[in-house]
């Protein structure tokens, strides 16, 4: 039984959660206007790299492993390097909402992943729910491009985008074996922000030349979507199951279609907004059928 401090707390810190996390893809869209792809990735990183270099310091995280060395860099060029570019070229050309269902829908890529990777089970729910949030995401690309058949651009990279972050949860997986989530998400941005650097070619000029609305919206990319909204879900995660917790991150979505139009004024198309609920659904099959299902069951026997 949580204590009624901490459940307010909790409920506080999921709030900010979902709130911050979701308007780190309106925030993109906006910054995108004033900043190139690589050059929004790079400076929004290297901010959020200078905040945690303190926190790193005053928790006195322990340095990597000689052997997990490669493992840790192949996490950083994944999940933040790659991430971010494939991200932000896809907002280019996609609605915030509809890049924010995509993304949510194709966590489901990290089962998959999982299975061919590390050999562990996928359920029939999960395939099933695999489905159904392609169908979504197909349904999405309809109405983001006004073709059936026609896979937009913009749909396919924060496609990709959904699965090189599954490719960094796969990664990171043995490595929370041996390293604290603190310690590990430190690594991977110092490593990802470091790979982009070579990439974020006259970042100093166009600081200098954007307006600056787009620039302190970048810094804040930097400290509170990448760094606080972190620190928050942990505290979540610290005392709620990661499967009652992630519940709440379906109302990310939905977050970002609202903090859109109030920001920039965006409305996706009604054909965006449905693909991106029956993306949701998926998500939803795949991860709590069974759970449901259990349950039903349990509770048929017992009358």
């Amino acid at each position: 039984m949580i204590d009624k401090n901490v459940c307010i707390k909790v409920v506080l810190a999921i709030s900010v959660t979902i709130v911050l996390w979701a308007s780190a893809f309106v925030g993109i869209r906006a910054t995108l206007q004033d900043y190139q792809p690589t050059q929004l990735a790079a400076f929004r990183y290297i901010v959020a790299s200078i905040i945690l270099i303190p926190l790193a310091y005053n928790r006195k995280i322990q340095l990597p492993k000689s052997k997990d060395v490669v493992s840790i860099t192949f996490t950083g060029f994944f999940g933040f390097t790659l991430y971010n570019i494939v991200l932000n070229y896809g907002e280019k050309l996609v609605t915030a909402a509809s890049a924010c269902f995509i993304v949510n829908g194709g966590n489901l890529f990290t089962a998959i992943l999982a299975a061919f990777l590390l050999k562990e089970k996928v359920p029939p729910a999960t395939w099933f729910g695999m489905i159904v949030s392609l169908l979504g995401i197909g349904i999405i690309s309809w109405g983001e491009s006004g073709s059936l058949i026609v896979i937009s651009s913009g749909t396919f990279l924060v496609f990709l985008a959904a699965f090189l972050q599954s490719m960094y949860f796969i990664l990171q997986k043995s490595l929370l074996l041996r390293y604290s989530s603190f310690e590990l998400i430190c690594y991977s941005i110092w490593i990802g922000t470091i790979a982009l650097l070579p990439m974020s070619s006259n970042l100093l000029h166009s600081i200098q030349s954007s307006s600056i609305q787009s620039t302190l919206s970048v810094i804040y990319l930097g400290i509170f979507p990448a760094v606080i909204a972190y620190f928050c879900w942990s505290y979540v995660l610290s005392n709620l199951d990661a499967s009652k917790a992630t519940v709440y991150l379906f109302l990310v979505p939905i977050v970002t279609l609202l903090i859109g139009y109030l920001w920039l004024g965006e409305i996706p198309s009604l054909l965006a907004i449905i693909g991106g609920l029956i993306t949701i659904l998926g998500v939803v099959i795949a991860k709590y059928w069974r759970i449901v299902f259990d349950n039903y069951l349990e509770n048929v026997y017992k009358n």
